[in-house]
């Protein structure tokens, strides 16, 4: 079955979204906006296609872009846009040395229903480190 057009249009306005708020308002900022974005669309129609589609989609658009996508950027976007479609998923993080490494590495993914969802996994290689079902609110911000 092949990805409707759109859907991989949807994926480059969420990342793009995701990298403008990342560099201008730093990563807790951009979280919490995604969230109250994707929290938003919860009571959304069925998806037409799977949540590992539109991961696919995701994907596939990071490949074409000419500058490289960080893994916590393609994951935090596809957060965002999952749960604007009423998709609940859980943002994992993982952290890993290797013997000898002073330099700690890390990987982001996206899990639904206890299930990576986005190709390089990182469960294997980088040990759960951070779980991360919602958003909370960055301190400094103001209630409004």
């Amino acid at each position: 079955m092949t990805v409707p057009s759109y859907i991989h249009f949807q994926a480059l306005s969420w990342l793009c979204i995701t990298k403008v708020l990342i560099a201008l308002l730093g990563l807790g900022n951009a979280r919490w906006i995604l969230h109250r974005a994707a929290s938003a669309g919860s009571q959304s129609k069925p998806l037409c296609i799977g949540p590992w589609r539109h991961a696919g989609a995701m994907n596939a658009v990071c490949r074409a872009l000419p500058h490289r996508t960080s893994c916590l950027t393609r994951a935090l976007a596809l957060h965002a846009w999952l749960g604007r479609l009423g998709v609940q998923t859980t943002l994992q993080i993982g952290l890993a040395r290797s013997e000898g490494d002073v330099e700690w590495k890390g990987h982001a993914w996206l899990e639904y229903q206890g299930q990576a969802i986005e190709s390089g996994q990182g469960d294997e290689k980088y040990p759960l480190t951070l779980s991360i079902p919602e958003a909370v609110r960055p301190t400094g911000c103001s209630s409004q």
